[in-house]
């Protein structure tokens, strides 16, 4: 799904950042071995490392040509000591801080014996017999019996986990291909999949490298798991188990694309917000009789000058008894006529309860009818670039016919009325947030699937059979 989020500001916000992998790196082939023996001093080799499953067995003994020395002090049974060698268990990519998010500097083989120097979690900063040093994860090493690698000093170099993933289970941290199978000698279904798209894996190859993902539509295809950064509770190996194939669809994947913005009263929070990397802003602006489209321009005017692009939502008074479609109409029209004009409109607010429209006439029709359908011809009329949203209903399971509409059944009679042929993008608020964005149930409320994030983007998407984007104007 496509998504424009707009989110409530109060005093900071969410940090997105996205690493890129790239980069190679070849060890150094093994010197000649030289065996040079001195009579003058000749030492006891010291006592060889042994990995877990390994058998040591010493050669024959011989008298020594000096006196052994005396062997310390045993250390206590339960006393291990710091690793000073590891060993990879598998072949690995080398990385230049913990997490598959950074850039890939080398790869091992297997059985390289590297120097274990700090550790971030379950990531292990190592140094090869080269010099260079790296991130290794933990499931890659293999450490002497002997030793606790849990003693390593602590060294953190990784970056904020990107506040998407409180959403959804997986990102692209690059660039990457979706193919019809597990395999690169599949068809490739899309192409070029662009960093920071939100994926849900959904099944997975026998060795966990490759992971079928889907939509709100079903199955998509299969990704590279590295290609991938995850949510801190996200298990690969804990996904069913797959090998089906995918046919090519023609899949347009331009509508997984992922922006996001705050709502603000002013542009008090605008340097913060740009820091965070948040691209849009949301003002709403109450219209009355009295309003004037040239009232918006400073508002524009200020989101543009400091790089954001601007979503005016023009809801009306509360508790109204009537509305004056024709004023309204043409409001928007002037505001399209604007120079500069705001990106994007949305199209009145929670208009399926009496706090936003006139008690007994809630309507879905009407509103399609004589609100939705005359703006976005006005609106595109004046100015065709402008994204129209349409207004998000409120998210509730109250229905009375009089005060108030569910929003699944006003939705319905959105759908009913011809509303996708008048909005470039389906208005979703979500109100809710006292269970995880992946949870579907556990909410202290009860079950009403308005309290979940998955539940609700997934009504709104197929209310509409996947036609159109969703835009988050109001969550939190």
């Amino acid at each position: 799904m496509r998504f424009l989020t707009f989110m409530g500001l109060v005093l900071g916000g969410l940090l997105l950042a996205i690493l890129v992998a790239g980069g190679a790196f070849r060890p150094p082939s093994q010197p000649a071995l030289s065996l040079t023996v001195s009579l003058d001093a000749v030492k006891i080799p010291p006592a060889p490392t042994v990995f877990p499953g390994q058998i040591h067995r010493p050669a024959a003994a011989e008298t020594p040509l000096t006196p052994t020395p005396k062997a310390p002090p045993a250390a206590p049974e339960d006393s291990q000591s710091i690793p000073t060698q590891a060993r990879t268990t598998r072949p690995i990519d080398l990385r230049d801080g913990a997490g598959g998010v950074h850039d890939r500097i080398g790869r091992l083989s297997v059985g390289e014996i590297v120097t274990p120097l700090g550790r971030d979690g379950d990531w292990y900063l190592v140094s090869l017999p080269s010099g260079v040093t790296g991130w290794l994860p933990d499931r890659a090493l293999q450490f002497p019996v002997e030793t606790d690698p849990s003693q390593l000093p602590a060294v953190f170099s990784r970056p904020p986990l990107p506040e998407i993933l409180l959403m959804t289970p997986a990102i692209t941290i690059r660039s990457a291909d979706i193919y019809a199978g597990p395999s690169f000698d599949q068809p490739v279904l899309v192409a070029n999949v662009p960093p920071g798209s939100a994926v849900t894996p959904s099944g997975r190859d026998e060795l966990g490298m490759w992971l079928s993902i889907e939509d709100g539509f079903g199955e998509i295809g299969w990704l590279l798991a590295s290609s991938l950064q995850f949510a801190p509770d996200f298990a690969i190996m804990d996904l069913p188990q797959r090998t089906e194939t995918r046919a090519p669809t023609g899949y347009d994947w331009s509508r997984h694309v992922f922006e996001w913005g705050g709502q603000t009263h002013d542009m008090r929070h605008a340097g913060e917000m740009a820091a965070l990397g948040m691209q849009w802003i949301k003002v709403q602006a109450k219209w009355h009789a009295d309003s004037r489209p040239e009232d918006v321009v400073a508002l524009i005017r200020q989101a543009h000058d400091r790089g954001f692009r601007l979503l005016l939502s023009i809801p009306g008074q509360p508790y109204p008894t009537a509305i004056d479609f024709d004023a309204y109409v043409s409001f928007l029209e002037g505001i399209a006529t604007l120079d500069p004009p705001p990106d994007a409109l949305e199209i009145w607010n929670e208009m399926n309860i009496d706090f936003e429209w006139p008690a007994g006439e809630i309507d879905p029709a009407l509103y399609v009818e004589h609100m939705l359908k005359p703006a976005y011809e006005a609106i595109k009329s004046a100015n065709p670039d402008i994204l129209v949203i349409s207004g998000a209903p409120a998210p509730t399971g109250f229905d009375n016919g009089t005060n108030a509409w569910a929003d699944d059944r006003y939705l319905a009679g959105m759908v009913q009325a011809g509303a996708a042929d008048f909005l470039d993008c389906i208005g979703v608020h979500y109100n809710a947030g006292a269970t995880s964005p992946r949870a579907t149930s556990g909410h202290p409320a009860g079950a009403f699937y308005g309290w979940y994030f998955k539940p609700v983007l997934s009504m709104y998407f197929h209310a509409f059979g996947g036609a159109k984007p969703l835009c988050l104007t109001e969550i939190g």
